[in-house]
C-alpha cells in the first residue's frame, strides 16, 4: 500500500505543483477502454519472426529464472516446462487482444509474495484489477510522472 500512496502523493505534488517531469501522457496515451479483438496479419509474420523469438527467448530466460527463485506454496518444485506452455498459450490469446507479450517477471512476482499472495491467481486478480483501474481512470493513469514509475522499479527490485 506504501507504494500506491507514494505513486499517488508525488503524482498529485507534480500536478499541483506544475513541475516540468515527463509524465506517461508524453510517451503513451492509455484509452479508458479494453483492446478488442484483432484478427493476425499473417502477412507481417516473415518480418516479425527474428524479433519475436528474440522476444520469447528473453521472456523464457526470465521465467526459468524466476521459478526456483519462488517455490510454489506447498515447497514443490516448478513444472517449467507448464511454465513455458501456459506463457506460450498466453501471449498467442493476449496477441489476439492486441497485447504486449507477456512473460515472468521477478518484480511483479516480488510485488505480489511481499503483499501476501499465496497462489497464482493473485496474477490474474491483478490482471483484472488493472483492467478496471484502465476502464475507470486511464486518463488519471496517464498524469503519473515518468521517475516515480523508475523509482517504484528500483524500490521493490531491492526488496
Amino acid at each position: 500500500m506504501a507504494l500506491l500512496i507514494a505513486m499517488v502523493a508525488v503524482s498529485l505534488g507534480v500536478g499541483i505543483l506544475s513541475a516540468d517531469v515527463e509524465l506517461v501522457r508524453d510517451i503513451a496515451h492509455i484509452p479508458g477502454s479494453l483492446p478488442g479483438f484483432s484478427a493476425p496479419d499473417l502477412s507481417a509474420a516473415p518480418a516479425l519472426i527474428g524479433g519475436a523469438c528474440s522476444v520469447a527467448l528473453v521472456a523464457l530466460a526470465q521465467a526459468a529464472g524466476i521459478a526456483p527463485s519462488m517455490p510454489n506454496p506447498d515447497g514443490s518444485r516448478s513444472d517449467i516446462n507448464g511454465d513455458f506452455r501456459a506463457q506460450g498459450y498466453a501471449n498467442v490469446l493476449g496477441g489476439l487482444f492486441q497485447s504486449l507479450p507477456s512473460g515472468g517477471s521477478m518484480s511483479r512476482t516480488g510485488v505480489a509474495v511481499s503483499a501476501g499472495a499465496r497462489t497464482r491467481s493473485a496474477g490474474i486478480i491483478s490482471g483484472a484489477f488493472l483492467a478496471v483501474v484502465v476502464l475507470v481512470c486511464g486518463s488519471l493513469a496517464e498524469r503519473i510522472p515518468m521517475p516515480v514509475i523508475g523509482g517504484l522499479i528500483l524500490v521493490v527490485g531491492g526488496e
